[in-house]
Formats: C-alpha cells, structure tokens, sequence
C-alpha cells in the first residue's frame, strides 16, 4: 500500500472510530471536568482571557469544544438527572449553540482529552457568568489513535510553538517512539497551515537531514521543554556558525537529564535529574543564543543547594527526625561542594 494510500486509510479508520464512540454534545458545569495534572501555562490562559473579552467566548463553536470522556453508566445517570434523552445529546453535535445542559452527577468527573487553558480563563472570568462549556463527549474505550487525534485538535487553545512542529515531527517518525505515518503527515500539514511560505518546511527537513545537528537536537528529548523556543527560520544561520559546543555536550551528558514521560493515561517515574548537568546545560544554552522559559527556570536554581538539600532529607527521614538548622547544614554542605577541584 503506498503512503498515501496508507494515510486516507488511517484517517478512516479514525474518523469511523470517532463516530461510533460519539455519544454527544451537551453543556457542562466547569467544575465537573477533569484535566490532565500537566503544568498550567498563565501565559496562555491570559491570552485567552484577552481573546476572550475582546472578540466573546463562543464554547459551542466547534474548535473551541472540548473533547472528554464519559462511561456509559454515568452517562446514563446524568441523562437520568438532567430530563434530556441520548437522541437530544446526539442531535447536538451539529449546532454551534443552545446544546443540552447535562447535570453531572455528584461524585463524577469527565476526563477531558484537552482545553484546560480555555476552562481555567473562562472560569476565572467575572463578565461569564454561567460557568459552563461545551463539550463533545466519547466513551472511554476509545482507541490510542482517536484519543490522540482528539488532543491534537486544539486550533483556538495554542498556536504551536516551532519547537513542538520539531518533537512531534520526530516522534511520529519513530525517533522518538512507534512510528506513525498518519500523526506525521498531519503534523507537516500542520507546519504548512500556520507558515506563510515553505520556508519553515525546508528548515525543518535541513534540520533532519544534518548529520550532526540532527542527533544533537534529538538528545534534548529527555528535556522536550527546551525544543520550545526554537525557530525554524534561523536554522541556516545556526548551522552555518556552527554551534558544535552544545551539540557536544548534549551528546555526553543526556544520560543525566531526566527522561522524556511519554503522552499516556498513567504517567511512569522519570526519576532524579542531575541538577548540576541541566544548570551548566542551561547556562551554555543562553550563551549561544537559546531563550526559554525552561532555560529562564534553569538559571534562577542554585544546584549545590538543592542537591544539598535532597541529601540532608534522604539521609535522615523527616517524620522522624529533625536538623537543629536545616538551612545551616544546607549551607555548610555548598561551602564543602564549593571547595573540589577538577580533576586534570
């Protein structure tokens, strides 16, 4: 079967999926869904604050719906409780407004697939008063690829950053995980939709096809954070002035950064970094023209202190004991971290 071929067979078996486990669309109380415990960007939820006074919040317009998922039993309950019928929720999901209120049973949460941004600004919104949203409800047998599919439907929520376009590229490609043909394509589409020309396209396969910068760049993915801020239109500049120092050292200390936690349902440990590799990171980092936030984060930590910390409190347990001046004994370890040499 050819790529593309395999691509529009992908997207079918997707969007099949996806009207099979459709159960819905109804409007829900902000305080009935859950998200994702992923750090809250205040940045975004500002923005959408402004977008939102500026131009009206419209939760039944489709893009700014939000995806979640609901068991049939609790389903059942909340139709139950609510007065509306499985026929009046299903009818729903065409109209852009007036969707049937559901009363969510006490006790129960919707599992929400993304959107936590636009609840988080509409709730904390004074001129909305009816703290409700739009949400577009699915059963929760829902397929990896659907589900993805769903958390990749963010139109109104971000506009990806270049460095997203990098990780996401990658990991559909099978650097980073399974290969997946079809998240790939969508995601070059993506880039495509959001560019004026193809200029970010080019960069982006320059940036790939580079024997050195390509792996480089692939040793940050145990630190995806710092792939944001990344710009794809400067990508011939960089490479032309050679920024061999940081590849270098991503190359020999990634194994002391903390692993990437993959986009599951239960999040694996990922571990103790090493706090002095990803300070020395970060500094080398904004040397050569890198601004983040992570970087910015970075940079604001004292490793020694924080290593000296973890020490004191994993040599003796808390609850059981305590240090007549934590802060001293913090301070008298960096005096002794302060005092090594390197070795020659």
């Amino acid at each position: 079967m050819s790529s593309k071929a395999s691509f529009y067979s992908a997207a079918k078996r997707i969007e099949t999926e996806k009207s099979v486990k459709h159960v819905g669309t109804a409007s829900v109380r902000l305080d009935a869904l859950d998200f994702p415990s992923a750090g809250l960007d205040r940045k975004n939820v500002e923005r959408l604050k402004r977008l939102f006074q500026a131009g009206g919040c419209f939760p039944g317009q489709f893009a700014n719906r939000i995806p979640a998922l609901i068991h049939a039993e609790a389903l059942q309950q909340a139709l139950a409780l609510s007065g509306v019928s499985a026929e009046q929720l299903r009818s729903g999901a065409d109209v852009s407004d007036g969707h049937a209120p559901l009363e969510v049973p006490a006790g129960i949460r919707l599992h929400c697939l993304r959107g936590r941004h636009r609840a988080v600004a509409a709730g904390e919104m004074p001129t909305i008063r009816q703290k409700r949203w739009t949400v577009d409800l699915f059963l929760p047998d829902s397929s990896e690829d659907l589900r993805y599919a769903l958390m990749d439907e963010y139109a109104n929520e971000h506009c990806p950053d270049d460095g997203l376009f990098y990780f996401q590229i990658r990991l559909h490609q099978g650097v980073f995980g399974p290969r997946n043909r079809y998240f790939e394509n969508r995601w070059w589409a993506r880039l495509s939709a959001v560019s004026s020309s193809t200029n970010k396209k080019d960069r982006l396969r320059q940036l790939y096809r580079h024997k050195e910068f390509a792996p480089a760049f692939d040793a940050f993915r145990s630190m995806p954070a710092l792939y944001y801020g990344l710009r794809l239109s400067v990508v011939n500049k960089m490479i032309s002035m050679g920024c061999q120092e940081l590849w270098l050292y991503a190359l020999r200390e990634y194994r002391y950064m903390p692993p990437v936690a993959k986009k599951k349902l239960a999040m694996p440990d990922t571990g103790v970094a090493n706090e002095r590799v990803l300070y020395d990171f970060a500094a080398l980092a904004s040397k050569l023209g890198f601004a983040t936030d992570a970087i910015e984060d970075l940079l604001q930590q004292n490793p020694d202190r924080a290593i000296a910390r973890r020490l004191l409190l994993a040599a003796r347990n808390p609850e059981q004991h305590e240090y007549p001046d934590l802060e001293q004994c913090i301070t008298q370890i960096m005096i002794a971290l302060s005092a090594h040499q390197a070795n020659s």
